[in-house]
Formats: structure tokens, sequence, C-alpha cells
């Protein structure tokens, strides 16, 4: 009995053992069993399913999921025909292998819309597919893509970068911007790319609505060996305020800068095609290259900044001055190395002659103490050695992000600064200013007052808050 005792307590034992020695593992296997049940549970359910094209179904699940499967092309739909059209439900668009095409407004207006997978099988886009897709950020041009439609991706406002696949044979991306495969002609520039562009030279042609809606865009330069500009190009870029249009431009299409309420100055060659096209905003300026500074026989003043009249028995002459001839310029830095005006308001150009102004140089306002406020523009990448130095009537300063570099001494011995920028950017360094020197943040694309553009009102109310005259900016 003894023995028997003894055998059912190593048998208990063993028992125990084994249960102990187990029991982890199945707890970890009851909790994983738990898991896939829960996620079953809440898993997605397909809360509409149906036909959209001949042979191309569909299914939405209530993730907000919507899976295109099958073969063959998707409808052409009509007008607010497609079965997706305004549906703020789908968040996420899965092309399967064997669907050939995106049809015509087929995902229009899905303002929820943020993530597109898209097969290889996919060959072409049609027009208006994703137009109105606010939250879109990104998209990926599959190497089978051989046909992108007409406004495929305007007003999607958040959209900053299109990338094509390096095998694609029909197009190709450069700073997601998308051109055609041989980079003569600009497609589309996404209208969420908060920097401005430098078009490459050898582009030919800048397509219908390419740059629309583009609304941090602030000027742009277009290379001499573009020859013409769709229409609608350049639509509702509200923070465009320069625009620099070579004499190989031989054709504007119409309405090119409609709702451009900020163009202020057009850089261009008389009696160019720039010269000569009428629809431009009102208040737009143009400024001839070819003739920045010139000397003419008239008997009557023109509309300049300034004006030097030197009177003779015969005729009047008189030289006229432009804004930027206030400022001495190396070209092949980009670098701004002087300025003689004594403007209380230094509004910096983007470009100077059109060439795009990189750097604001050393001593470039060397002791000018007229200076109160100026304003730097996106572009600019540095501010070197005292180039405001002993300014010391400046007391508001605008440094965009684009500017990498300031240098310690750039502001010395100007008594007590207000910078605005955006914060966590290289000029949000309180140590690169002055002792007393104040740093406030702009808003998104520098609207303070959230007017929709950026201009002067936003400086004085800027001004404004750093004088205690309103607590709040934003």
């Amino acid at each position: 009995m003894r023995g028997v005792g003894e055998m059912k307590r190593k048998i208990l034992s063993m028992f125990l053992a084994t249960v102990m020695m187990f029991g982890t593992f199945d707890v970890t296997y009851g909790a994983t069993i738990e898991n896939t049940v829960t996620t079953q549970s809440t898993s997605a359910t397909i809360v509409k399913s149906g036909k959209c094209g001949d042979n191309v179904t569909y299914t939405l699940d209530s993730d907000g999921l919507l899976t295109i499967s099958g073969s063959g092309d998707m409808f052409k739909f009509g007008i607010g025909d497609s079965p997706f059209w305004n549906n703020s439900d789908i968040k996420k668009v899965v092309i399967d292998e064997g669907v050939t095409n995106i049809g015509y407004e087929a995902f229009r207006a899905c303002s929820n819309l943020a993530s597109i997978k898209v097969s290889n099988s996919v060959t072409s886009i049609g027009d208006y597919a994703f137009c109105e897709c606010s939250r879109l950020t990104s998209i990926e041009i599959s190497n089978s893509v051989t046909s992108i439609g007409d406004y495929v991706f305007a007003d999607c406002y958040s959209l900053d970068n299109i990338y094509v696949s390096e095998s694609n044979s029909k197009y190709k991306s450069q700073g997601g911007v998308l051109y055609d495969k041989k980079m003569t002609k600009l497609i589309v520039c996404p209208a969420g790319k908060k920097e401005n562009i430098e078009i490459p030279l050898g582009v030919t042609s800048i397509g219908d609505y390419a740059f629309g809606e583009c609304s941090y865009l602030t000027s742009i330069e277009i290379p001499n060996s573009v020859t013409s500009i769709g229409h609608s190009v350049f639509y509702n870029c509200v923070c465009l305020t320069s625009i620099t249009i070579p004499k190989s431009v031989t054709s504007i299409g119409s309405v090119a800068f409609e709702y451009c309420s900020n163009l202020n100055t057009i850089y261009c060659y008389k009696n160019s095609t720039a010269d000569t096209y009428t629809s431009y905003p009102v208040a737009a300026t143009k400024v001839y290259l070819d003739d920045v500074t010139t000397t003419e026989s008239t008997t009557e003043s023109t509309s300049v900044t300034e004006t030097t009249t030197v009177t003779s028995t015969e005729t009047t002459t008189e030289t006229t001055t432009t804004v930027e001839n206030l400022f001495s310029f190396n070209s092949s830095t980009g670098t701004i190395t002087g300025y003689s005006g004594s403007e209380k308001v230094v509004n910096i150009p983007s470009n100077i002659g059109g060439i795009y102004v990189k750097a604001i140089g050393e001593n470039a306002f060397k002791n000018n103490t007229d200076i109160e406020t100026v304003i730097i523009p996106e572009g600019v990448n540095s501010i070197e050695d005292f180039a405001f130095y002993k300014c010391t009537g400046l007391k508001y300063v605008s440094i965009p992000e684009s500017v990498t570099s300031v240098s310690e001494d750039s502001f010395y011995r100007c008594s007590a600064l207000n910078i605005t920028c955006k914060k966590g950017s290289t000029a949000d360094n309180i140590s690169l200013y002055p002792s007393g020197s104040t740093i406030v943040y702009y808003v998104e694309k520098g609207d303070i007052n959230g007017d929709g553009s950026i201009d002067m009102r936003d400086v004085i109310l800027l001004m404004k808050y750093v004088t205690g005259k309103v607590s709040e900016i934003w």
C-alpha cells in the first residue's frame, strides 16, 4: 500500500509538474485565441458592394477600405454617377491585380480618402479620378500606367508628393512633381507642396492647371526652354507674388492667373508674349528684364519707384530705377551684397533679374538706420555675417523656413528685434539674436490674420501683437 501511495504521489507530482510546465503555454495560447476571437468579433464587415465595371466589382467595409477586384476596365462614370462619388466613408482604396483602368471621376470628392494602392495591371487613370480628395497626401504611379487624364489630382489640397515608378516608360517625377518621361512637359505640381519649385531647364511646356490651387507657392521662375503655358495654370495660387516669364514663351493660355490675388510683379521682356498677355490681376506690375535701367527721352514722367531727372534745353531725360536696382546682387551665387534704399519696410524680392535670391550676404544692410521691417522670402537659404550690422532702427524681421543658416553676428548691434519664424526652424533660436529679442511663431502658411493670403496686413497684425496692442494672433 505504501508503494502504491508512493506511486500515486509520483504520478501526482508528475501531473502537477506537467501542468506547471505548460501552464504558461496554455495561458498564452488561450490569450491568442481570445485575441483572435476579439479581432474577428471587431473585424470590419462589408457595408456596401456592387459592380463598377463589366467584370469589375467592389466592396466597402466598415473600416473604410474599398477594394476593387476583377478584370478589365472600370466604368467611365458621368458627373456624380460613380458609386464612390462624395463618399466620406472611404479611407483607403486597394485596386487588385487584373483591373486595367481607374475610371473617369471614379473617386472624386472622397474627402477622407488618404491612401491608394494601385496594382501593376492598371494602365490608365481617367479624368478627375481623384479630384477633390482633400486628405490624399501622396500617390505612386506604377510602371504599367501609360495614360493619365486631365485634372486627375485637381483640388487635392494635402497632396505634396506624386511618385512614379522608375521603370515607368511614360512618366517621371522629380521633387514630387509629375512630368512626362523626357522631362519636357510639367504635368502637375501637387497642390499641397509647401516649398517653391525650380522648373528644370529642358521643360518646354507647362500643362493646363499644372499649379492650380498651389496655395503655398509664392514665386516661380520659368526657364527659357519653356515655349507654352496652358490655361488656368496658376489658378487660385493665392500666395503667388511674383513670376518670371522668359522670351521663349510664345503661348499663354486663358485665365492662366485667375484668382492670383497677390500677384504683384511680372518679370518679363518688352514686346514678348508675357508683355502683351492681358489676363494678369489688376494689381500686377511688369518689370522688364531687358530694361531694368533705361534712359529715355520723354516729355512726361512715368510711374517708377525712384526718378532722377536731368533737364536740358531741349529734352527731359529720366533714369528709371526699379526696386531691384536698390540691391547689389551677385547673380552667380544668388547673394544680395548691398542695399542702397531708405525704405522703412524692405520686402526682399525672391529673384533679381530672373535669378533666385539664395542668401543675404555679409554686410549687405550694414549701418542702414532707416529700415524698420525686413521680410525675407521663401527660397533664401542663409543670412551671413553682419548682414544687418548696426541697423539700429530694425524692429521686425520675418524669416522663412527655407533659411537653414543664420550667423550669430547677422543682427549684431540691432538693439531689440522681434523675429517671426516657424517653430522648430533654424531661425527659431534666440541665441542668434541680440539680448532682448523676441521670437513670435507664425501660423501655417504665414497667414496670421486668417484671411487666406499673406501680405502686409499680416505684418501689421504681428507688429500690434509684439507691441501689446493685441493679445492674440491665432
